[in-house]
């Protein structure tokens, strides 16, 4: 499924994705640490929508469900596996 942030905007996304991009090259964080200068994928998504200003509800460790769960995300495509 594909979801979007009810706050963002396109230059929001641009933000978040020029943010996402200058994370390319650091480690996967296997050990899910918060606040370490490494990302497991749920996380550099949560990450990415901060540096826009766009806030996602989430527990200590983020996980996909958790994020479309957000009651600011709206579903756009879904898939049927």
């Amino acid at each position: 499924n594909i979801y979007r942030h009810n706050e963002m905007t396109a230059s929001k996304a641009q933000i978040a994705l020029t943010w996402a991009i200058k994370q390319v090259g650091k480690n996967y964080d296997g050990m899910y640490e918060e606040n370490n200068r490494n990302f497991y994928c749920s996380e550099l998504v949560y990450d990415a929508y901060n540096s826009a200003g766009v806030k996602i509800e989430a527990k200590k460790i983020i996980e996909p469900e958790e994020i479309a769960r957000d009651e600011n995300m709206r579903k756009i495509l879904g898939f049927e596996v």
